[in-house]
């Protein structure tokens, strides 16, 4: 120990007592929203230290949020029945399919500051049809992003841009294809997507949420080079409470535009979510509709139009705080201008 020779207060030196082997300062400050700094550093005759002090002040527009876990995972496991796995016409023989599914998001969170964090999230999904005859159908999907999350105080506002790419691979057990899958031998590469996204989340009270949301892909069919392009989206959502039931209302619209020119389509999309918490129970239900217009005439000299409409009701149960159990009904029709491309289906 030695005396202290001088103290200084984020770069503002403070008065100290001669010969002082301790000392405490009260210094004048308006606390600003949010983390605020306090650097002291002090100077002895044998040597200096430097430490910081945070203070925290929170405001209706301004908390302090629960930090993220380092790591997540997520593990969700399917069996779903399809009365019309191969969505023919309504006219024609239907196939019906049982298919069990993996899916696995894993994430890293690295916290910057308060209003910063760096996410790196994984996304893989696997399927697997009881029917031999539906094997064609069964996929592997394997995306990586990385996001960049920012907290904007005006409106309590939180804005996220992402990076990232994903490949699809198609089961393809006679190896018709020499464009294999690195991880799994029996698929062939069918689509290998890049993109990019930018969304704003805005919570204007504590029970209402706005957010906006636009992408960016660039698609590249790995065996059709006429289905490379790419798919702009950008959508609007609103989540709010309203006669005891939680509702989430969400539009957007996506503009694709392919190499084959008669792919090209906007397609418009709406959905309402109604969200009603019973006895524990968590039930849901939700109606989607898009409407697709295609840009050009097809082989056949028409312009395809497509309405598809999907009703949707469910349950889930949190048996614990990491397992939760649901179950869903899911009934689809399309309607087009083409013929046989009309189709119903119950999931």
């Amino acid at each position: 120990f030695s005396p202290l020779r001088s103290v200084s207060i984020n770069g503002k030196i403070q008065a100290v007592p001669k010969g002082a082997f301790e000392a405490s300062f009260a210094i004048p400050y308006t606390l600003e929203a949010g983390e605020n700094n306090f650097e002291v550093e002090a100077v002895s005759v044998l040597g200096e230290s430097m430490e910081e002090f945070v203070v925290f002040l929170e405001t209706d527009l301004v908390k302090r949020e629960q930090p993220k876990p380092p790591f997540t995972m997520v593990v969700l496991a399917s069996v779903a029945s399809d009365d019309n796995a191969l969505s023919v016409d309504s006219d024609s023989s239907k196939t019906t399919g049982t298919k069990s599914s993996l899916i696995l998001v894993p994430g890293c969170n690295f916290t910057l500051d308060h209003d910063s964090r760096i996410a790196v999230k994984g996304l893989l999904v696997g399927d697997r049809y009881q029917e031999t005859d539906l094997r064609s159908q069964e996929i592997i999907l394997k995306q990586l992003s990385t996001e960049w999350v920012e907290k904007l105080y005006v409106l309590r506002s939180e804005a996220t841009l992402g990076l990232g790419g994903n490949t699809i691979s198609l089961r393809d057990d006679d190896r018709a294809s020499t464009l294999r899958d690195a991880w799994a031998g029996g698929y062939k590469q069918y689509t290998q997507d890049t993109f990019g996204t930018f969304s704003v989340k805005t919570t204007p009270s504590e029970i209402m949420t706005w957010t906006t949301k636009l992408e960016h892909r660039l698609k590249d069919n790995v065996e059709d080079d006429t289905s490379d392009g790419q798919a702009n989206t950008a959508s609007v959502s609103l989540k709010f409470p309203a006669l005891g039931w939680q509702h989430t209302t969400t539009v957007g619209l996506v503009i694709t535009d392919l190499t084959d020119v008669t792919e090209d389509k906007t397609e418009t999309k709406g959905s309402h979510k109604l969200a009603v918490p019973v006895l524990g129970i968590s039930g849901t239900a939700q109606v989607d509709l898009v409407r697709a217009s295609y840009a050009s005439e097809d082989s056949t000299g028409v312009v395809p139009k497509k309405i598809q409409q999907t009703y949707t009701l469910g349950v889930s149960y949190p048996i614990a705080s990491w397992f939760i159990l649901g179950y869903s009904l899911k009934h689809q029709r399309q309607s087009s201008n083409l013929v046989g491309d009309d189709y119903v289906k119950n999931t």
